[in-house]
């Protein structure tokens, strides 16, 4: 029930309340094997083979059920590989074929939509439609984010470059249904749908994120210019002391406003390789990590500054601040972003909480990346020159997001570990988790490499 009431492109986004007791310890936490099996099982019993998605009538884009079937594609695995292609084919029809927004789910089938326009919709098929053009070079994948982008630019981003919350779908003497089967000269007679015009530091978080991966892995520059415009305005009018973010005047801090711009500074600062938006990113991780822990395990979503009232950690929050918080770590090189990644999977490892709904594929996408390292590509060369450029863009393109990229220029400190210096010409170190490091000073050399491994 809890499904149908909720908005399918927001359940993935939201959180879902679990009480868990303030004494719950767990010193190493770790999915036991039958719990890690149950997810696996359900993860593959709820897909439905013959219209991609879940099961359920209601149809949308699982967002991390796609994402973890992507790292399974590119281990090779040929059903993971079909569960991912047949899910972001069919959900294109939720795709706007005029202005290439993103419906927010459908019902009974994939063709008759909700006509709200959320941006948790925009954000999550735009980074997912990236993520799968990186794998398999697809060109409709890769379209069909262009499209999501350029619906951004022209419909929800504001004359201040920060993004509106969405479009809802009430349009003067028209249906919706109608109204969406219009060419768009004959929609413009009836004008545009109404913006919902609020700016937020959530979805602006979660559409500077989703545009910096459309630049990393589709070479999108009008992507990254929107991604960064909207973030300085962001950083200007929603930030607040030590790197935290809210909306307004309100009186609560929630976790989800900086969460989502701490992901997009990682997410910027990998597009551009500029420190400032790492030590952003920091100074995000560290504000959370001071006002939401939750002593039993996991992160509570919102606290009220005045009461200091605290609600239980949600799932999805403390998912997406796992995987967050454990890639900082290789960034930063500094364990307490380790330790907030591990007190999050204290709260997701917990039976009752990793079995409460149906499907939970998120929490195996975290646990697998808590237990690898990432794959770390370090180039060492001047910014001006066009072969380092050349470096940095291939190790950009090639498809884990779960990876390392740093930018050093030559005699400079590395910002973690001990690196070769090379002051002749660029080269690129990578070091992959099951092999020695290897290194390039040709760009088709280095994407032969990574895609061999």
């Amino acid at each position: 029930m809890y499904a149908l009431l909720k908005s399918p492109a927001e359940i993935r986004t939201h959180h879902h309340p679990v009480q868990i007791p303030d004494d719950v310890r767990v010193d190493e936490p770790a999915l036991t094997h039958s719990l890690r099996r149950k997810l696996l099982n359900r993860h593959r019993q709820n897909f439905n083979w013959q219209e991609g998605g879940t099961r359920s009538p209601i149809k949308y884009l699982d967002r991390d059920s796609v994402e973890y079937s992507l790292t399974q594609a590119a281990d090779n695995n040929t059903s993971e590989a079909r569960m991912a292609r047949l899910t972001l084919y069919r959900s294109l029809a939720l795709q706007d074929k005029v202005w290439g927004g993103i419906f927010q789910y459908a019902t009974g089938d994939w063709h008759h939509p909700h006509y709200v326009m959320t941006m948790a919709s925009q954000a999550g098929h735009l980074r997912m439609y990236a993520l799968a053009h990186a794998l398999w070079d697809n060109r409709i994948f890769k379209s069909a984010a262009l499209q999501i982008r350029a619906y951004l630019s022209r419909f929800l981003a504001s004359p201040v470059h920060a993004f509106y919350a969405g479009q809802l779908d009430r349009i003067r003497d028209c249906e919706p249904r109608s109204y969406y089967a219009m060419n768009e000269l004959q929609r413009l007679r009836h004008g545009i749908p109404e913006i919902d015009t609020r700016i937020l530091a959530r979805e602006n978080g979660w559409a500077i994120e989703a545009l910096a991966t459309c630049y990393e892995y589709c070479n999108d520059a009008a992507a990254l210019e929107l991604a960064v415009n909207a973030a300085h305005w962001i950083i200007g009018q929603r930030s607040i002391a030590d790197g935290g973010f809210k909306n307004g005047e309100e009186i609560s801090y929630r976790l989800g406003d900086t969460l989502a711009m701490g992901r997009a500074f990682l997410q910027l600062y990998r597009a551009t390789a500029d420190a400032d938006w790492l030590a952003r990113a920091i100074n995000a991780a560290d504000f959370i990590a001071l006002h939401f822990h939750h002593r039993g395990g996991g992160f509570v979503p919102a606290v009220n500054t005045r009461s200091k009232l605290q609600t239980g950690p949600g799932i999805d929050e403390n998912l997406s601040l796992m995987r967050f918080a454990n890639l900082l770590s290789f960034y930063s090189g500094r364990k307490r972003h380790r330790g907030m990644a591990k007190h999050c999977f204290r709260f997701l490892c917990l039976d009752e909480v990793a079995t409460a709904r149906d499907e939970e594929t998120g929490i195996l996408l975290a646990d697998q990346e808590y237990h690898e390292r990432p794959l770390q590509i370090t180039l060492i060369g001047s910014r001006k020159d066009q072969r380092a450029r050349a470096l940095y863009r291939v190790a950009l393109n090639h498809h884990p997001w779960f990876k390392r990229l740093v930018w050093q220029e030559p005699g400079e400190s590395p910002l973690q570990g001990r690196e070769m210096y090379f002051k002749q010409q660029p080269v690129a170190v990578v070091r992959h988790p099951f092999s020695k490091s290897s290194h390039f000073y040709e760009p088709q050399s280095l994407k032969d490499f990574l895609w061999s491994l």
